[in-house]
């Protein structure tokens, strides 16, 4: 799915930006963070041309995207919505070097925003194996709720129920177009 929208935000001094993928955001250090949480993910593109095909295929999508979190300008992570009639279901990945900055929750309340503002969509889910305690805290310190664990957490919140992080400044929502 290909929306023009993108969601401004600072974070103390970064200027950032969270908007869907574009064939040329991925890059080497994209694909090593997809290949090293190979065991969290369901993409396993392995190269930067597979990621990119992946990525291009995902524009024609009428209920998915990839949508990055970009600070001043360089992304550090990705968070993929796919939607259904009635709600959103979010999955994260911040790149390995940028790992423990917090990064986790401002990713999902990015996509939790994108989801309301864009795409209409007012209640979100997620899903993390109970090992990946960093995305289930992320989820959680952004207002999500447990409501399964197994060998898989489900998690889920309303959009009045979104927590957003403490870090973000002045947040808007530019060009606000579906494609």
């Amino acid at each position: 799915m290909y929306c023009k929208a993108e969601l401004l935000f600072q974070i103390d001094d970064k200027f950032c930006k969270y908007r869907v993928l574009k064939q040329l955001d991925v890059s080497k250090e994209y694909v090593e963070t997809l290949k090293n949480d190979s065991g969290y993910i369901e993409n396993k593109q392995t190269s930067i041309k597979a990621q990119q095909e992946y990525i291009r295929d995902l524009r024609n999508s009428k209920s998915q995207l990839i949508g990055g979190i970009f600070a001043n300008n360089l992304l550090v992570g990705t968070a993929g919505i796919q939607i259904d009639e009635t709600s959103a279901t979010i999955g994260i990945l911040v790149f390995e070097k940028y790992r423990g900055l917090g990064l986790g929750k401002v990713l999902v309340w990015a996509a939790s925003e994108y989801a309301y503002k864009v795409l209409s969509k007012d209640k979100f889910n997620a899903g993390a194996m109970v090992e990946n305690l960093p995305s289930i805290r992320s989820f959680i310190s952004c207002g999500f709720k447990e409501t399964y664990r197994g060998n898989e957490c489900s998690l889920n919140a309303g959009y009045s129920q979104i927590i957003k992080p403490s870090s973000i400044n002045d947040f808007k929502v530019l060009n606000n177009d579906k494609v």
